[in-house]
């Protein structure tokens, strides 16, 4: 479990919302991945980070990027991990 802030959790919101209809809309179809970034299909990331006009990056780069941002504002080393 880990804490996040108020937009992040509606922007998490709205997009499982996404997700959920374009699974429905694949129907059998879906690749169901256990992820929460997925494609229309339930494949990747990388879609939604075009989408949105963000710089190309993958999800595990992007998760450093959150720890190291989190450690630089000062947050215990033992809580971003």
């Amino acid at each position: 479990m880990i804490d996040i802030d108020e937009r992040t959790a509606d922007v998490r919101k709205q997009w499982r919302k996404q997700q959920v209809e374009e699974r429905l809309a694949w129907g059998p179809a879906w690749t169901d991945t256990g992820l929460v970034f997925t494609k229309e299909d339930g494949v990747g990331f990388e879609k939604l980070v075009v989408r949105h006009g963000m710089p190309r990056i993958t999800l595990h780069k992007l998760r450093h990027l959150a720890a190291s941002l989190q450690i630089a504002a000062g947050i215990d080393i033992g809580i971003v991990s």
